[in-house]
């Protein structure tokens, strides 16, 4: 079958059906371009990814890793205890007995089980106090305060007491001499002083 011939441009025509008169003119091709016919199109599939939101957050610039703040190191304190070595000085009765945990040697405790109550008469320059000392299971606990269900009780001068816990004076000469006073059991006091290392005043 022979193609129809498209008349030339300008030329008028005649429509046989409607008998309007039309002016042929032809389409203008650019350099270079082809019509595709619509079969050769490849069709692409619906995406079925769903739209990237957009932050709303204002934009921030980077930071260089050495322009960031650095968290401190946090500094683990144990509240309410200080060391004997960072105690004022003169040192106390009060300052020995809250830091006797530090001196206290377990491997030499073991098997020693004694609960010892201290009454220390205080003068112008140490105040004194009085003193539960409980060593059981190779651990020492202080509580201040007297438990009256202690088995061995024991009263001192404060200046004797310093004197005896830094080596200075015998215990055993101090209660010939009547500078202790020892209530209840006095068994446990034999090896006690030994459990204890001397205190650095």
């Amino acid at each position: 079958m022979e193609k129809a011939k498209i008349p030339d441009e300008g030329k008028k025509i005649r429509c046989p059906k409607c008998t309007r008169v039309f002016i042929v003119k032809k389409p203008k091709e650019t350099a270079g371009s082809k019509s595709v016919p619509p079969s050769s199109v490849p069709k692409q599939p619906p995406s079925t990814e769903k739209p990237k939101e957009t932050s709303k957050q204002p934009f921030l610039p980077k930071q260089s890793p050495l322009s960031r703040p650095q968290p401190e190191p946090v500094k683990e304190e144990k509240k309410g205890y200080v060391p004997l070595k960072d105690r004022p000085r003169p040192i106390t009765c009060r300052d020995l007995f809250e830091t006797m945990h530090e001196r206290f040697i377990p491997e030499k405790a073991q098997g020693f089980d004694a609960t010892i109550a201290y009454s220390i008469s205080g003068d112008s320059t140490d105040k004194g106090g009085e003193w539960t000392v409980r060593v059981i299971d190779q651990k020492c606990i202080v509580k201040e305060g007297i438990d009256p269900t202690a088995p061995t009780k024991v009263s001192v001068k404060a200046k004797d007491y310093m004197k005896i816990a830094t080596g200075k004076m015998d215990g055993r000469v101090a209660f010939m001499l009547g500078k202790i006073k020892i209530r209840g059991d006095k068994t446990p006091l034999a090896g006690f002083r030994e459990l204890f290392r001397k205190p650095e005043i």
